[in-house]
Order: structure tokens, then sequence, then C-alpha cells
């Protein structure tokens, strides 16, 4: 993968890359990189509903050509005494798999053109439900021209990632010992500014009190920090008027996936950045440690810890206009 801003990078290609992201460094940092080596990628059905929701907001027009409702119902074939078969067809074939049904349906599937997903009606409606709800809120909000097409969707950054006495630097080139790192941005607007978008299935999950808890416990921090280095570094902006607070303009978009579909917009607080961005150099140096001596356990404790029950103060979210 290059490094600098890409448009056009596939979301297969830009999984694929080596590259560093911001779950591994976060998943690295937060427990050890054993723990990244050890995931393996299971689709949920709430996940699954999140991608293609994320897609019918983002693009519906592209969700349209990618999703396609699979022809289905109950199998035409018969059972050897005669009577109707109790099974239901292979997606794609008027038969079950015992009937034949699984041939038909693999060449059905062959003629679709690339990348098409297949979906039940059910799945495909509810996305379109939920992106139409979600627009109509993006729309009545301050901001209700971000969704517009020449605002780019699924941008990747990409750079190299050096470890630094006081935490880490990036570059477009690299430097010896530095570790390449990527990013994939859900909507990219004036060229500078990034919107993460983040579904919700829980009740009052948009509430600032309820996402500050994913802010903090799910590492959205430290990806928010990361991805806005990577910006920097990408765009020049570090040395732009747009972009000389401690962190580039971010913007959570959280939204619900399910009636009446509100949103809400949030920004990190930049007092909080440093504390992200010594996760990340933490986790970098681990991924270091792991290249150089096939160590995936570095930085594990090992001792007994001390457990804290008093509350931590925690920061508030802090109103952002782009």
């Amino acid at each position: 993968m290059k490094t600098g801003i890409q448009y056009d990078i596939p979301a297969a290609e830009y999984y694929a890359s080596p590259a560093l992201g911001s779950s591994a460094i976060k998943r690295a940092a937060l427990e050890s990189v054993a723990h990244c080596l050890a995931d393996e990628y299971h689709e949920t059905p709430a996940m699954r509903a999140g991608i293609m929701a994320h897609l019918a907001i983002l693009e519906p027009d592209r969700f349209k050509d990618t999703y396609v409702i699979a022809p289905c119902g109950p199998c035409q074939g018969t059972t050897a005494k005669g009577a109707p078969c109790s099974k239901n067809a292979e997606p794609g074939s008027k038969y079950c798999w015992q009937h034949g049904g699984k041939e038909e349906a693999a060449a059905w599937h062959a003629s679709l053109p690339a990348g098409t997903m297949i979906a039940t009606q059910d799945e495909v409606e509810t996305a379109m439900k939920t992106s139409e709800g979600v627009r109509a809120a993006i729309a009545r909000s301050n901001y209700p021209d971000i969704l517009n097409p020449e605002n780019k969707r699924e941008v990747t950054v990409c750079a190299w990632a050096t470890l630094t006495p006081d935490g880490y630097s990036l570059s477009l080139d690299e430097m010896p010992g530095a570790i390449l790192v990527k990013g994939r941005i859900d909507l990219f607007v004036n060229g500078y500014h990034a919107i993460d978008v983040k579904g919700t299935t829980k009740a009052g999950g948009t509430a600032e009190r309820m996402f500050r808890y994913r802010v903090i416990d799910d590492g959205l921090l430290i990806q928010a920090v990361l991805y806005s280095d990577l910006i920097k570094c990408c765009t020049g902006a570090i040395a732009d008027e747009i972009c000389t607070s401690e962190i580039a303009s971010w913007t959570w978009l959280v939204h619900e996936q399910d009636a009446p579909y509100a949103v809400r917009f949030y920004a990190p607080d930049p007092k909080d950045t440093w504390a992200a961005r010594k996760q990340i150099a933490e986790g970098l140096r681990r991924w270091q440690v792991y290249f150089a001596t096939d160590n995936p356990w570095d930085g594990w404790p090992t001792k007994k810890q001390t457990i804290y029950t008093t509350p931590k103060q925690t920061t508030a979210m802090v109103d952002s206009e782009f």
C-alpha cells in the first residue's frame, strides 16, 4: 500500500494490506500482540446489519448495486415417494442442496458482477429504512450538506510510523525501523475533516453518557487520534490554520439503527489526546518487539495488580463545527 491519501482502494485490498490499522495497534496496547494474532473474524447478524446500514447511509446507490436479493423459497423437488420436499431452496435456485440446488445457486452467483453480496428481503428493507431515517436526521441537523457527493467516501490514509522518545512520528518516507500504518475514513469533508459513522442498537446509545464509554472502553479515541495524525501527515495540514489544534478536525456521527433513527455529533476533547498517543506508541512498540523477536507477549502483565474501584473523572464531549 502506498503512503499518502488514496480514494480508490477497494475494501478487500485495504484489509488485506499488512500495514497496521488502529484495531491492531489498539488491541496490542490494551492487551497484547498475541490477542491480535488470535483474533478470528466472525460476522454476527448485528455486525452484518451495521455494515449494510453503513453503506446504505453513505452511498445508497452503491448499496442498491452491491446487495442483491436472492430468489428463494420452498424447494420444488419431490421426495423418493413423490411428496413435496419440505426443505427451503438454496438462494438463487428452485431446489435445496439435496435436489441439486447447490450447483444451480453457485452458477447464479457466479453470473453476478464482482463484489455483489447476497441478502434477504428483510435485510435490504431494514438497511434502507435505517438509511432513509438517518439521512433525514442529518438533513435536520446543522450539517445537512455532509453527505454531498463531492465529499469523499472510504478514504485511505497511510504513512510510516517511527517511535520517538516522546511517542511516535509519522512520515510519508520510510525510515529505519518504521512501521507502516493505515486508516480508512468513512467520510472526508472538504479534504481535511474526517467523519466516522457509528451505529447503535442500544436504547439511548447515542446519548453522551452511553457513547462516552465506547470512546473510552472501545478505544475509539485511539482510532480518532491515529487517523487525525495520519490526515495531518498525508495532507500537510499540520501547518494549516484549520488543523493547528492537538487533533485534526474529527467528528463521530452516531446514529440509531432503529426508529426514530436519531443522530448525534460528537468530537474528542483535545486535552485527552496525550493519553491516546501514549497508548498508540505503546501498541507500536509491542508490534516492533514482535517483528524483531517473534515474541507476541511483550507488555502482558505477569505480576499481581491492584484494582482501583474509585470512579475516575471523565471528560465531557465538546461541541464541534466543520
